[in-house]
């Protein structure tokens, strides 16, 4: 299935993840490494996301990472019916 979102709005959305979770979770590591993969540089597509995300950290993370990307990819989908701009 081809998704079609917004790679800014999924790195602000992991940033405020990141805040929600204590420091040193793996639940904050995995939003941390998410925001940061997408933002420098700025990753511009789903795929150059997920080949940033698996370009630095341990794998754990980048495990925790991508499913991150996947659940925020998937909650910011334009949903059936839904004219995308």
């Amino acid at each position: 299935m081809i998704v079609s979102v917004d790679v800014d709005q999924i790195a602000a959305a992991a940033r405020l993840e990141a805040e929600r979770h204590p420091a040193r979770s793996p639940e904050r590591r995995a939003a941390a490494h998410l925001f940061v993969a997408l933002s420098i540089p700025p990753a511009r597509s789903l795929a150059a996301a997920r080949r940033a995300v698996l370009s630095f950290g341990d794998e754990t993370t980048q495990s925790d990472a991508l499913e991150l990307l996947g659940r925020l990819a998937r909650e910011m989908a334009p949903t059936e019916g839904t004219a995308v701009p």
